[in-house]
């Protein structure tokens, strides 16, 4: 028997993810009669975690070993893209041994073994959508800071001292699922296709915790062979989290200097700076870029703050952002 619902409610949303098409149609057939959902039913779980933003889920249900991202890596991604619903996953046997921690550092709501029976299976789905009614609400603040971050074109990842994710925009978790240069492995933590990118971006994340200032830069190869990610780390004034701003250098839409100069009243020598910056690149590339000594471009910079009335290097960039309708 299913939950009654607040009326005030829509029917909720649920997906279906399984990489075989003979248990989706299973499925299918199984639920047909329930008016109450709405569901979905997708056989890519890297294709799901790029359309999130578009259609978003209130209750995903998921097999737990597929090709190309496992259904845990899935969820992951969701979880930083801003999926705050349950989630249940559904495990063989003979994974379920491995799996359990992981799923509950996830938090899944629930999790069955395979074979589960149809009746099993719609008490959990009902369990989870009965939590949706008292969760409401609850995260409105949340919602509109992930509305703001998924305007940017560059993927963004808040993470902490280990690289773990925190949180992650649209662009970010298409990037990841694209698994082309970054991905999120089992802990959720961020790491790079090559080792030692992954050591380096850990190495400059963790002097990053903290801090109360300054920006440091890697390039992070990519597997297509395509030009490095550039990658930016920014210390947050939460001191225990640290942005990465990951930018595609042969996909960047930042205004011009000319732009950029008129909206700030900068000269042209320091809108082509700041405009540098806002590309992704560090004050060092900048100046390489600009043609400029570095303690000039320093000078520049200081004068680009006073103008602006920023302080920092991320205040900066957001300002350039949110003003130029990048945001």
């Amino acid at each position: 028997m299913g939950v009654m619902l607040d009326q005030t409610r829509s029917t909720p949303r649920l997906l279906f993810v399984d990489d075989e098409p003979a248990i989706l149609d299973g499925l299918r057939r199984q639920y047909r009669r329930r008016a109450d959902w709405d569901m979905s039913f997708e056989t890519d779980p890297v294709r799901v975690v790029a359309d999130f933003t578009n259609s978003p889920p209130d209750v995903v249900v998921t097999d737990l070993a597929m090709p190309g991202m496992s259904g845990l890596d899935m969820l992951a991604a969701l979880l930083a893209s801003g999926f705050r619903g349950p989630a249940i996953v559904l495990t063989g046997t003979a994974d379920l041994a491995a799996a359990v921690h992981a799923i509950n550092e996830i938090g899944v709501f629930r999790f069955y073994t395979k074979p589960v029976s149809a009746a099993r299976l719609a008490e959990g789905i009902d369990a989870a959508i009965d939590t949706l009614d008292r969760n409401a609400g609850r995260n409105d603040a949340a919602r509109k800071s992930d509305a703001v971050l998924d305007r940017l074109p560059m993927a963004v990842f808040v993470v902490d001292a280990n690289c773990i994710l925190d949180h992650m925009n649209r662009a970010g978790a298409a990037l990841t699922a694209r698994r082309d240069g970054l991905l999120l492995d089992s802990r959720s933590a961020i790491r790079a296709e090559r080792t030692e990118d992954t050591a380096a971006l850990r190495r400059l994340v963790a002097g990053a915790v903290g801090a109360e200032d300054g920006v440091s830069a890697l390039s992070i190869a990519r597997k297509q062979g395509d030009r490095p990610l550039s990658t930016l780390v920014l210390p947050l004034e939460r001191q225990d989290r640290v942005a990465l701003f990951v930018t595609d250098p042969d996909n960047v839409s930042v205004p011009s200097p000319a732009v950029i100069g008129r909206l700030f009243g900068l000269t042209g020598a320091e809108a082509r700076i700041a405009q540098a910056l806002a590309e992704g690149r560090t004050l060092d590339d900048a100046a390489a870029h600009c043609g400029i000594a570095i303690s000039t471009a320093r000078t520049y910079l200081k004068s680009i703050f006073m103008k602006t009335r920023t302080g920092r290097q991320a205040d900066l960039l957001r300002l350039i952002w949110t003003s130029t309708g990048v945001v």
